[in-house]
């Protein structure tokens, strides 16, 4: 119970409270052009927020009883894949295995380059085939059990319905009246990216609360070895940030690559805020 405690505390309540302090400044007397008296500069403030924020998942972790181990193999079943269609990787990680190509495209592509323009051309296709590593069903297990440690029961997002691209293959979840969400798959089946977005609203607050907890959620079912503030609270750090320069200048972006996934967060008052999960 004390566990799930200090998951609500480091999850939804302090996220709150740091999102209210974005909006409404001068209610938690931060000092801003608007308020010249107020108590705390937001470097403090925050800080603050960070010490606070670092305490309670330390407190949650130690109290949290260990979990058994997710039977990936038993996902790969669900999924409908046959043993011969995926592997078992050194990380823990399932990956499913790529069709063979004949060797013949390979020498017809490296005829057609020097070089230099070959290197270019690996390292695009490099970086353009990195995934998370695990599949969409995967991914929707790890989110639950998630939220089941941090106290909200059972959540889930279900199985995703893909729709086929000439690419990649993509899905989009409607998660509020405000929030939407859409994932990118490759050919192979495993999960690209993740992409919340949140679009005009009169409950800016609450649906801000509610993306960010979600975001940060899938951040920890994406890297659930990492530690919980180097994933969900790398989500809030660039979601902040974007926040911060929104109020600033009427947009802001930051960005922020940890343990080769890229978090993105960006606020514009023409496209709402956007919260992006990619691999670096």
């Amino acid at each position: 119970m004390a566990a799930v405690l200090m998951g609500l505390i480091a999850f939804i309540i302090l996220p709150a409270i740091l999102i209210y302090s974005l909006i409404k400044p001068s209610k938690l007397n931060i000092r801003t052009q608007k308020n010249p008296n107020g108590k705390w500069t937001r470097g403090k403030f925050f800080l603050g927020w960070v010490v606070v924020w670092f305490i309670s998942i330390g407190i949650g972790v130690s109290l949290t009883p260990e979990q058994e181990a997710t039977d990936l193999e038993q996902i790969a079943t669900d999924a409908g894949l046959s043993p011969d269609e995926y592997e078992m990787q050194d990380n823990g990680a399932l990956k499913i295995k790529a069709p063979e190509e004949p060797d013949a495209s390979d020498d017809v592509a490296t005829d057609q380059v020097d070089d230099k323009q070959n290197a270019e051309v690996e390292d695009v296709a490099q970086t353009a085939d990195k995934t998370f590593g695990i599949t969409p069903a995967e991914f929707s297990r790890r989110f639950s059990t998630e939220a089941e440690e941090v106290g909200l029961g059972n959540v889930a997002y279900g199985d995703f319905e893909t729709t086929k691209g000439t690419v990649n293959d993509s899905f989009s979840v409607t998660l509020s009246e405000a929030i939407a969400m859409s994932g990118s798959v490759d050919k192979n089946g495993e999960l690209k990216g993740l992409t919340f977005i949140m679009g005009k609203t009169q409950n800016g607050d609450t649906e801000g609360l509610n993306m960010a907890m979600m975001a940060g959620l899938s951040a920890r079912a994406i890297s659930p070895d990492l530690p919980k503030e180097e994933s969900a609270g790398t989500v809030m750090k660039v979601l902040a940030e974007a926040l911060e320069g929104f109020q600033a200048n009427g947009e802001g972006e930051s960005s922020k690559v940890v343990d080769d996934v890229k978090y993105t967060a960006f606020a514009s008052k023409t496209v709402g805020m956007w919260i992006v999960l990619e691999p670096a």
